[in-house]
């Protein structure tokens, strides 16, 4: 993170990885078609704009803002040396069955 914070703060922290603009534009995609197959549930989903959509590799939780630097230095410190690396998934989803709460996903 290169923006200073002010101290005395708490702050909603995560490291995460921002996915390419085609994986976004793809997960996007995917969003419109679940919207329209879910249309009406609108008041209990949140839909995350595909733009911000990233993939989450560690949720902090509200932490001190004085902290956020500390956790940065640690990451690139130990996998600073990481540039690029690939991912691919073969995995699909279905909406919820008969054995979860409604509105689940489960992987098939």
């Amino acid at each position: 993170m290169t923006n200073e914070l002010p101290s005395g703060i708490s702050v909603r922290a995560f490291l995460a990885i921002d996915l390419p603009e085609e994986i976004k534009e793809t997960l996007g995609r995917i969003q419109s078609r679940l919207k329209n197959l879910l249309r009406g549930a609108e008041r209990t989903i949140r839909w995350t704009r595909p733009s911000l959509i990233h993939l989450t590799l560690q949720f902090f939780g509200d932490i001190p803002s004085e902290n956020v630097g500390l956790i940065a230095a640690v990451v690139k410190k130990k996998h600073g040396r990481f540039l690029a690396f690939y991912v691919t998934s073969r995995v699909t989803w279905r909406i919820s069955s008969r054995h979860q709460a409604p509105g689940s996903l489960s992987r098939t």
